[in-house]
């Protein structure tokens, strides 16, 4: 992909929560869900995820997302697919979301780039209040207090979800039906009816809402 010197991008930075209690083996299989997400996530969202997911220090991670008032629903797209992959509540990552421009990024080395964007997501991941697991930092000149508590709301209820709740909520960030999901992301399949009380659990319906808000509201500030 060619970077634009005056374009925004989004750079989402995040760590796994709990890791360092997991043992080799179940280290083995986070690593491996990690990668798996990573895959999915490019699958499903093309050139909205231009670059590769890059892990580095075993639990760490970044993505690259354009445009960047995407980046909401990438981020949580890759927290609801890790977890559903992990199959446990305790397994969690936290993440920030840095916009602003980027100098450059080596190659296909995502984890070697260096501009603004860069540097806010590291930073802001540095900076999350003990407990947070969603950041967002916006150039000095851009006020958006209201996004940053749609991503506190947003997250209070995310960490609550099961792995089954956070299964439907991947498939509903997709725009699937509550039928795909039940048929394409559940093995065995399970119910439409099934989808929709997990959704309803899991407070999509406002959650969907927020992120629309989100999305609608960083695009107008041309971020």
């Amino acid at each position: 992909m060619q970077i634009e010197a005056e374009r925004s991008y989004a750079v989402l930075t995040g760590d796994v929560i709990g890791s360092s209690r997991l043992g080799d083996r179940a280290r083995r299989r986070l690593h491996e869900a990690l990668h798996f997400a990573g895959r999915n996530l490019r699958a499903r969202f093309g050139e909205v995820v231009p670059y590769p997911l890059a892990v580095f220090r075993g639990d760490s991670w970044q993505l690259l997302v354009v445009p960047p008032a995407r980046a909401l629903r990438v981020g949580l797209y890759f927290r609801v697919s890790l977890r559903a992959r992990m199959e446990a509540r305790e397994i969690d990552t936290r993440f920030a979301i840095g916009i602003g421009a980027i100098d450059f990024i080596p190659g296909a080395d995502l984890s070697g780039g260096d501009g603004e964007a860069f540097r806010r997501s590291g930073q802001a991941l540095e900076r999350l209040p003990r407990g947070a697991r969603m950041g967002l930092a916006l150039p000095a000149d851009i006020e958006a207090q209201d996004l940053r508590v749609i991503l506190d709301l947003i997250d209070i209820q995310a960490r609550r979800w099961s792995d089954r709740q956070a299964l439907a909520v991947a498939g509903a960030l997709l725009g699937w039906t509550q039928t795909q999901i039940a048929q394409g992301l559940f093995e065995p399949p399970i119910s439409q009816q099934a989808v929709a009380q997990h959704l309803s659990r899991a407070g999509w319906r406002a959650i969907w809402k927020a992120i629309a808000y989100f999305e609608s509201r960083l695009e107008a500030l041309k971020a």
